[in-house]
């Protein structure tokens, strides 16, 4: 049954862990996002069928894609090198060419609409940015950074939606 309390409507905090275990351990509040973000999957079934019936006999599931978008409103040194994954990073330098993908640990947290004192997460435990990055500076604007992770699998799989935590950094 449909509920109007379900429906999400307030903000999300970003959290990046850049650890290289990337187990969790060093989650930073990441900042802010203009226009918000949003958590895309898209399965790739296989259908089984054959000669003798008319419809499909069963279903496969053969691929999957999980990506992460979000546009940061910050265009700090630690935010940039988020967004540029074939970067190094020292204190005052991002250096491009050096051919590395940097992986993340991406955590989004929001209310969670089905107890209003509680809250969602939605945890990629790994991913690389994969979507072209294009800064742009303007007079009297704000610089955006458009940013794509996509999801890579590892021991945990690639994701979890979690409802009814109690603390927001859990």
């Amino acid at each position: 049954m449909a509920t109007i309390a379900n429906v999400l409507v307030d903000a999300a905090a970003i959290y990046v862990d850049t650890s290289v275990a990337l187990d969790g351990s060093s989650f930073a509040l990441q900042g802010y996002t203009s226009e918000g973000s949003e958590f895309s999957y898209g399965p790739d079934v296989a259908l089984i069928t054959v000669h003798e019936e008319t419809v499909p006999i069963n279903a496969k599931l053969a691929a999957e894609d999980g990506k992460f978008n979000l546009i940061f409103a910050e265009s700090d040194l630690t935010t940039m090198n988020f967004a540029l994954t074939g970067g190094s990073f020292t204190s005052d330098v991002i250096t491009l060419g050096g051919g590395v993908v940097q992986f993340f640990r991406i955590k989004l947290v929001t209310d969670d609409p089905e107890n209003s004192s509680k809250f969602r997460k939605i945890e990629f435990y790994k991913t690389c940015q994969t979507g072209n990055v294009t800064p742009a500076f303007k007079k009297d604007d704000k610089t955006m950074l458009a940013v794509e992770f996509t999801a890579i699998k590892n021991a945990n799989g690639w994701v979890d939606i979690t409802r009814n935590m109690t603390n927001a950094t859990d």
